[in-house]
Parts: structure tokens; sequence; C-alpha cells
């Protein structure tokens, strides 16, 4: 699930929740609305966290590829003893 999709998740469901006042026959749309609400806060959380997993690692590989691996470090540390 995308942020921007989780944020239209949300709007929806603030919008159920607090300015529809239409009844249907079976359904709550007040609590239909806070369960989107909540999908869409759980959906920002998993997306984010994604991102900045994706983030961590391309940092660290990045990080790795300026420096070399760590088989490469040694051997050069190896070669200037």
């Amino acid at each position: 699930m995308s942020i921007r999709f989780s944020l239209l998740l949300i709007a929806a469901g603030a919008i159920l929740a607090l300015a529809v006042e239409f009844e249907a026959q079976g359904v709550d749309l007040q609590t239909l609305g806070v369960i989107f609400v909540a999908g869409g806060v759980i959906g920002v959380g998993f997306a984010g966290a994604a991102r900045l997993s994706r983030g961590l690692s391309r940092r660290r590989h990045e990080h790795a590829d300026e420096k070399g691996s760590s088989d490469e470090r040694r051997e050069a540390v190896l070669r200037d003893r």
C-alpha cells in the first residue's frame, strides 16, 4: 500500500466518519469511516517503514561501494604489511 493510497483512505474515512449523515440500511457509515482511517494510518506506517528500510539499505550499499568490500580491505591491509 502506497503512502498516497493510505492518505486517500484516511481522507475518505474521515469524511465518512465525520461529515456523512446518510443512514444506510445494514451499514454504519461512521464505523466504516473509522475503519478506513485506521487502515490508512496502518498503511502509512508500513509504507514509511518500507521506505526507511530501502533508504538505509541503499546507504549501506553506497557506503560499502565507496570503501570496497571487507575482503578487499582485508587484502589491502595484508599487502601493506
